[in-house]
């Protein structure tokens, strides 16, 4: 009896063991040789490979797509335009001719246009550029990580504690280093925190991809002509896969980082790489974010479920029958890991009222994958449904009588 109670205790630590990792694993772990490596299905936000992705690396120059981030924000607004001069302050030229940290020169005189400045942080990311977009948003740099932090704190990344708009470490701001943070500090976030800042980029201004997504551009070279800036993302050039942005970084110390667009098998997908090593390696990160994709390819495969496609029966006290038929409102295109049985969907949330027409979408339901189906960029994970057909509102009796007995 003693030993029947031992076995019956180890078999349920290791259900507690393997339910407690399941819950967070994806379809398959890339061997990468970065620290971190995560892989996102854009059409349905489900995490579909992973490695240390939940641990806070060095950022470097991928921060820059936050202060980006801003900018689209604001001529979204209308507080800015893209043709809108910007004067450069003389501190901020200054810095910018520190060839140990800067790599565009700005200049008082200079005339340059949000576009360029834009363009200089983006493509070459340039470290000036994007402290002048930071003072243009914020003021100063030090209400700028007021703000980024704040943002942060509103798309589910609390405590980022945001010190550089630049991403260069804090002893490297020069001028603008701040009491608030010592000189050690630097922008640390986790790979599945990056995939965050992406997913709402793409989601909120696309646009910014036009950006990111350019091999070169023309820059005003303050003289009165122009210098050529090149894209710091290699892969952009690459034959095999397409790829659509969106920044690369570098902390020597500890590795350099890629945030990539690309697609597995047609399906979109948002791949982050950080920490990738040897630092001083100019090509290790992209062929670090390729064997990723590779493995991924070879890992998964792409399925349609084709608009109509049956949800199942949704309670609903207001329909006379006491329930509404749906079904996928729109084809979806997935990606499935190849042991993995085609994904069911629950929790229908309904999000109109009767009567309704059939073929119209009333709500949505969440994507349930054999494999981990809680493994979604947070916001995401949900499809849009329709009812399959008509449906009319019960009498009044009816809907008092199931609104107070179920």
């Amino acid at each position: 009896m003693r030993r029947l109670k031992q076995a019956v205790m180890v078999l349920m630590a290791m259900v507690m063991v393997l339910g407690s990792t399941s819950a967070s694993a994806a379809v398959f772990t890339p061997e990468t040789s970065s620290t971190a490596a995560l892989l996102v299905d854009l059409n349905t936000g489900r995490i579909v490979a992973e490695k240390n992705g939940d641990e806070r690396l060095p950022l470097g120059s991928v921060s820059k797509l936050v202060v980006a981030y801003f900018i689209e924000e604001a001529v979204a607004e209308g507080k800015l335009s893209w043709d809108q001069k910007i004067k450069i302050k003389p501190k901020l030229a200054e810095y910018s001719h520190d060839m140990s940290v800067a790599t565009v020169p700005l200049y008082v005189d200079g005339e340059y246009t949000l576009e360029d400045l834009m363009n200089a942080t983006l493509l070459p990311s340039s470290n000036s550029a994007s402290l002048v977009l930071a003072d243009l948003i914020a003021g100063d740099q030090e209400k700028f990580n007021e703000m980024a932090n704040e943002k942060l704190a509103s798309w589910g990344i609390p405590d980022a504690n945001w010190s550089s708009a630049s991403g260069l470490p804090v002893g490297a701001l020069g001028p603008f280093q701040t009491d608030t943070y010592h000189e050690d500090d630097m922008n640390r976030l986790s790979a599945r925190e990056v995939a965050i800042i992406a997913g709402r980029i793409m989601q909120d201004y696309p646009h910014m991809l036009t950006f990111n997504g350019k091999i070169t551009e023309q820059f005003p070279d303050g003289k009165g002509g122009y210098v050529k800036l090149e894209n710091t993302n290699e892969l952009l050039k690459d034959k095999e896969f397409k790829v659509l942005g969106m920044k690369t970084g570098t902390i020597l110390e500890y590795g350099k980082n890629l945030v990539a667009k690309t697609s597995i098998h047609g399906v979109p997908v948002l791949s982050v790489v950080l920490n990738a090593r040897p630092a001083d390696s100019e090509t290790e990160v992209f062929t670090t974010s390729k064997n990723m994709w590779h493995q991924a390819s070879a890992q998964l495969k792409a399925e349609t479920l084709d608009r109509g496609t049956t949800v199942s029966d949704v309670k609903d006290n207001q329909a006379a029958a006491g329930q509404a038929s749906v079904s996928l409102a729109k084809k979806q295109s997935f990606l499935l890991g190849v042991q993995e049985d085609m994904p069911k969907f629950d929790d229908v949330k309904l999000t109109s009222e009767v009567p309704y027409k059939a073929g119209e979408t009333i709500g949505s339901a969440k994507w349930q994958f054999s494999t981990k189906s809680d493994n979604y960029l947070p916001g995401v994970g949900t499809v849009k449904v329709m009812t399959d057909e008509d449906v009319e509102p019960a009498n009044w009796f009816v809907r008092t009588w199931r609104s107070i007995f179920g």
